[in-house]
């Protein structure tokens, strides 16, 4: 995986995680405000999608409260950014 982008956006959730994947916790990125609840994947996926080309695999990864948890591959579209198209 070229990134892993992972909710909620909590320190804690982010190292229990890196140490049950076995990466850094480097390696994943979360919301910058742990506040954000519903958005806090998109916001953490809106901070890394810049840095990634074309076709990089992209592990994300939601878990709540109960037994409530996903995940899912996305892959970066090719072609410009909605916000580089004129």
């Amino acid at each position: 995986m070229d990134a892993i982008i992972a909710a909620p956006g909590l320190p804690g959730y982010r190292a229990a995680l890196a140490t049950q994947l076995e990466v850094p916790a480097e390696r994943i990125t979360v919301a910058a405000d742990e506040k954000i609840h519903t958005a806090s994947l998109a916001a953490a996926l809106h901070r890394t999608v810049d840095r990634l080309p074309a076709g990089s695999p992209v592990l994300l990864i939601a878990a709540g409260a109960g037994i409530t948890a996903g995940a899912a591959l996305y892959r970066q579209p090719h072609g410009p950014a909605p916000d580089e198209m004129g």
